[in-house]
Order: C-alpha cells, then sequence, then structure tokens
C-alpha cells in the first residue's frame, strides 16, 4: 500500500464549509492524477462533480447521522464510466481495495483542522460503499475509523515528535497574539494623530477579542469561549481609554483607567488558571502586568514623538506578547494530552 506524502495533497474547501464547520453537510471529493501521482482534495457543501474525470475513479465521502450517532460513508464506483465490463470492474474493485487506505489518510490529513475540532469523529464508524451493477462487488464494508488513517509529523527521535496538532495550536496562538499587539499598535497611532481610520482599527482590534474566544471555544466549550472574549475585548477598551486620558492630559481619569486595565489583568489570570490547572496565576499575572506595562510605555513614547523608542519597546512587545501565547500553547497541550500528544 502506498503511504500518503503531504506535500502531493492539495486541499480546496468550497463554499458552505470552513476547515472547521460544519459536520453536515460536509462533502468530500478526492481526485488524483496518473502521471503526477498528486491527490487532490475538494471539501464543500455539495460534491465536486466537476472535478470527477470520465473514468470515475474518485472517492466520495460524507458525515451522516445514524441515530444519534456520526458514521462516515464514503462510496467508490468499481463499474467506472462507460458500460459494464466485468474484467474492468475487477481489475478497479482490486485497485479500489490497495489505494483506499491512502485516500483515507489523504482525506483525514487534509481536513486535520477539522478533525481536531471534533476529535469524536476520529472514532466514528467508516463504512465504505462499492457501487456495481455485480453483485459480487456491489458490497457495503465497515473499514476501522479515522483513528487508523491518521499520519503525524514526527522526527528521528522521539523525544523531539511533536503532533501535527499541537503545530497548528502554537501556530494559530502565536497569530492571534501578534494579530493582538499589532491591532493595539494601529490604535495607538490613530487615537494619538486623531486619524480618520480610529473607528475602523478600533472595530478590528476588537475582532481580535471574537478570535481569542473562538480559539478556546472547540476545547473548552461556547460559555468559556465567550468569558474569555469578553475579558480581552474589556482590556482593549479600557486601553483606549488609557490612551485617550493621556492623550487629553487628564491625569485623573488616566489613573482610573490604569487601575482597571490591571484589575482587567487579575480577572485574566485568575480565569485562565481556572480553566487550566498547567497555567498559573501567579505566572500568568505577572506576564499579563508585563504585556501592560510595555504598551503603556509604548503609548508614551508615541504621544511624545519619541519613534525610536517607540519602536524599540514595540520589539519588545512582540517578543513577550509570543512568550505568553507558548506558554498558553504549552498549557492546553497538557490539559488535553489525547488530542495533542502523539
Amino acid at each position: 500500500m502506498s503511504r500518503l506524502e503531504p506535500e502531493k495533497l492539495s486541499v480546496e474547501f468550497r463554499e458552505g464549509v470552513t476547515k472547521r464547520e460544519p459536520i453536515m453537510p460536509r462533502r468530500y471529493t478526492l481526485t488524483h492524477s496518473d502521471i503526477t501521482a498528486e491527490l487532490f482534495l475538494t471539501i464543500g457543501s455539495t460534491y465536486a462533480f466537476d472535478q470527477i474525470n470520465p473514468m470515475r475513479d474518485e472517492v466520495l465521502g460524507e458525515w451522516i447521522l445514524n441515530g444519534e450517532n456520526y458514521i462516515y460513508m464514503a462510496y467508490v464506483y468499481v463499474d467506472g464510466g462507460g458500460p459494464y465490463n466485468p474484467a474492468t470492474a475487477t481489475i478497479r474493485n482490486q485497485v479500489f481495495r490497495r489505494e483506499l487506505p491512502l485516500a483515507l489518510e489523504a482525506i483525514r490529513y487534509g481536513d486535520r483542522q477539522f478533525f481536531n475540532v471534533h476529535p469524536k469523529l476520529d472514532n466514528a464508524p467508516l463504512i465504505i460503499s462499492f457501487m456495481s451493477s455485480d453483485p459480487q462487488f456491489n458490497k457495503r464494508e465497515n473499514w476501522g475509523t479515522f483513528s487508523d488513517y491518521t499520519i503525524r509529523i514526527s522526527s528521528s527521535k522521539k523525544t523531539d515528535c511533536i503532533s501535527l496538532a499541537e503545530v497548528e495550536l502554537k501556530t494559530e496562538m502565536r497569530s492571534l497574539w501578534e494579530e493582538h499587539v499589532a491591532w493595539t499598535r494601529m490604535t495607538i497611532i490613530s487615537l494619538t494623530f486623531d486619524l480618520p481610520d480610529v473607528d475602523e482599527v478600533i472595530t478590528r482590534l476588537l475582532q481580535n477579542a471574537e478570535d481569542m474566544g473562538d480559539a478556546l471555544r472547540p476545547l473548552y466549550g461556547d460559555q468559556i469561549g465567550d468569558r474569555f472574549a469578553e475579558l480581552i475585548k474589556e482590556h482593549l477598551l479600557i486601553a483606549a481609554d488609557l490612551v485617550n486620558a493621556a492623550i487629553a492630559g487628564d491625569a485623573e481619569a488616566a489613573t482610573e483607567a490604569e487601575r482597571k486595565w490591571y484589575a482587567n489583568a487579575d480577572e485574566i489570570s485568575l480565569f485562565m488558571s481556572k480553566i487550566n490547572p498547567y497555567l498559573s496565576e501567579e505566572e500568568f499575572r505577572n506576564m499579563f502586568y508585563t504585556h501592560l506595562d510595555l504598551t503603556k510605555s509604548e503609548a508614551v513614547a508615541m504621544i511624545n514623538m519619541e519613534y525610536e523608542k517607540d519602536i524599540q519597546i514595540y520589539d519588545e512587545i512582540e517578543e513577550q506578547a509570543l512568550g505568553m501565547s507558548d506558554a498558553i500553547t504549552d498549557a492546553i497541550v497538557k490539559q488535553f494530552p489525547q488530542t495533542f500528544r502523539m
């Protein structure tokens, strides 16, 4: 049996689905090139009939409900696209059976973010429907579960192994915190210089809070995702109030905003330590306080037109935020080893 080479797999997500949702309707069309051995996976709310060749070599699949449980149904056309020929059907039946494990690996790998969000589907029954006008080939069989067709990224030393799910989580968290500090900086600039884009920039900044909540939602549920988004939104709005007070020279308002800012940091630290036992409240608070201190210094430098200093501080902010992001990732991986460990 051939094994999947990820670099030879191309994946396209079409209208009606994302990399995470929905479970239904979610349909898969897997085709291939006989010349290059490349695989092409299209995921959408309908099958990609425009990708199917006249030979009907594709593998189709979809999630369906069987009572209260999901099963994955895959379909292959043993007879092919032309008139039925017993010799051709015999060969195609053998080829499908030989190559199906590769096809299932490609589907599982190509939609890996979806499986990370819905880990129970890795253990859903995987049913293959061999479709033929000949009763000897027309069969429906259980081929295990997608957990049997999972490939992993690993190094030659087991101690250096890191799962693909962990890589993707770390990448997503880093991206969110990069956006967090970048849009905070752009907000400081727009407020300081009274730019006409200030409302749009703040709107985009607040979207970061929603995105951060969404990142926790698959593992912790909607209630925790919503609360985290709410806390981060408060953090960002208070920061804007603090900058406005500093620009106006209103020391009393700035002091009050700063008090609320650090109180919000305390709430965030307590919240994170409660949902994840691998995050120390004290350590996370210290990290978040550093984040606030640096952001405040960045704003002051910008307001005072100390641009070189402001840029140097932003470099520190970026590095510190990535460290905070990695701490969150490490704690999540420890809390959910069944999802992220090899």
